[in-house]
């Protein structure tokens, strides 16, 4: 490890699928400066979120826990506890310099206050209303005003320059320019693309046009031997709307909101580089979670724990204090362990109430593994809706309904509790009222066929729920440690 302490610049981008990069084999997408990233550093091939939600996951990004600790379930409940250490506030504590640029989704005012020194708030709409900001981020806020309905819009009127992600980098560039030079800075670079509304600005809109094969849309068959809440978010979803044209289109854009990010990461780093900054600073590339662009019959995200969503890109570097040029592909990690690393690399003390894992030992070539298997959770109190509730539904009322139909997360699919184990080889998610999936990674990677109950996987069924119980106590909300000492000769752990 170094003998100074890094500064630590997190990325974190919105909806991205695992793959969705040159660096893990896409063959489309064109991440050049991302993949220089990974080709210094660390790149994990099986990394998770416990839960693929917005606020839920970024929550367990930033406290180091899982939502039975941290409390948000879903993206309205909001927001975090005042009483929870966050991965912010602990950098602060320890003497770092704190910048949220982007998209936040978990933090009110009070939260930022406490935990960050400098703020530029950014969404899905474009700069935040109310903030400081120039007329042109005015302008693209009118003009992404109710986007989110919209199937996809083939562009963005607006020059890179005055667009979202651009501007994000402008305010984290400007931080890191003035910051102070006797503190080390933590940077949360928040980009809330590639998550819809699908638009983009040129080139990047028209980067992949005709790149993207233009495949039949999946029709969700393989829906028909899992749980009926996929069904139902299928038909919330209106799938029937989108065409073989629209989806392709939708991915040409997804790709070109990719690249954009890229490009504006390649800008960040010349700067470290120009400021004699880059060697000691830690970098951390992740997303919240992914999307389906049309598998499973399915576009956006809905409540399920399938790797399509819970599966993300996760890259790590710090050339002054890392082992780079690796692929971990032999072993998993998870998001809470973002949390408890980067303060063990920034040499502050980590809360012993914290559920991740510190990644050092693997980054910095010490061990080769660090977990077996990983584990995620949804839902919301309650039994799921049964076949004959769901009959009872006037689906069309709901579709005009303001919380209905244009938003698919409505209790109709989030009720219900379930839970996923996952190894390398086999996925078991189970569900409150008995109801299962089982996946054979190796022969099923696409998880279309449910195994679940069919008996000729009995043995595999109760190894993976037996361990999912042993999971489901160990990650039950943390209480106050037990106060007696330990017992004579044993050492306090």
């Amino acid at each position: 490890m170094a003998e100074r302490r890094p500064n630590i610049v997190l990325i974190l981008t919105d909806q991205q699928r695992w793959n969705a990069l040159g660096c893990y084999g896409h063959p489309v997408v064109r991440t050049p400066h991302l993949d220089a990233l990974a080709e210094a550093g660390v790149r994990f091939e099986h990394a998770y979120v416990p839960v693929p939600l917005c606020t839920p996951s970024r929550a367990c990004l930033m406290t180091g826990c899982y939502p039975t600790v941290h409390g948000i379930r879903t993206n309205e409940t909001v927001p975090l506890r005042a009483d929870l250490p966050t991965l912010p506030g602990a950098l602060r504590a320890a003497g770092y310099q704190t910048f949220l640029m982007g998209k936040d989704h978990i933090f009110n005012q009070a939260g930022r206050q406490r935990d960050w020194d400098r703020v530029a708030l950014f969404g899905h709409g474009g700069r935040e209303a109310g903030s400081a900001g120039s007329a042109e981020d005015a302008a693209v806020r009118a003009f992404r005003r109710d986007l989110m309905r919209q199937p996809w819009v083939d562009a963005e009127p607006f020059p890179p320059e005055a667009c979202t992600t651009a501007r994000i980098t402008d305010q984290a560039l400007a931080a890191i320019e003035q910051r102070s030079p006797d503190q080390p800075f933590f940077l949360w670079l928040s980009y809330p693309d590639p998550h819809p509304p699908f638009v983009v600005c040129e080139p990047y809109a028209s980067m992949y046009r005709n790149m993207v094969a233009a495949a039949p849309p999946d029709d969700g068959s393989d829906l028909e031997s899992k749980p009926l809440r996929h069904r139902v978010t299928r038909t919330l979803m209106q799938m029937e709307r989108y065409s073989a044209d629209d989806l392709r289109r939708i991915r040409e854009i997804y790709y070109g909101m990719i690249s954009f990010i890229d490009d504006q990461i390649g800008r960040l780093v010349l700067r470290l580089r120009q400021l004699d900054l880059y060697r000691n600073t830690a970098f951390v590339f992740m997303s919240d979670h992914g999307e389906y662009l049309g598998d499973h019959g399915l576009l956006r995200k809905s409540p399920s724990l399938w790797d399509v969503l819970v599966r993300i890109p996760l890259i790590v570097v710090w050339p002054e204090g890392c082992a780079g040029g690796r692929v971990v592909g032999s072993t998993m990690a998870e998001s809470v362990d973002i949390m408890p690393t980067l303060l063990d690399w920034a040499g502050s003390g980590i809360p012993r109430h914290i559920q991740g894992r510190s990644l050092v030992p693997l980054l910095d070539g010490r061990c080769l593994t660090h977990r077996d298997r990983v584990h995620g959770c949804y839902g919301t109190e309650g039994a799921p809706y049964t076949e004959d509730e769901v009959l009872r539904v006037d689906f069309e009322a709901l579709f005009r309904h303001p919380h209905g139909g244009g938003n698919w997360l409505n209790r109709l699919v989030m009720q219900g509790r379930f839970l996923m184990e996952r190894t390398l080889d086999w996925k078991l998610i189970y569900y409150n009222d008995g109801a299962g999936e089982l996946y054979n990674l190796r022969d099923d990677p696409g998880e279309r066929v449910n195994l679940y109950g069919a008996g000729r996987h009995a043995e595999v069924e109760r190894v993976l729920l037996e361990s999912l119980l042993r999971w489901s106590m160990d990650a039950a909300p943390a209480l106050p440690p037990y106060g007696a000492p330990p017992p004579p000769g044993l050492e306090e752990r």
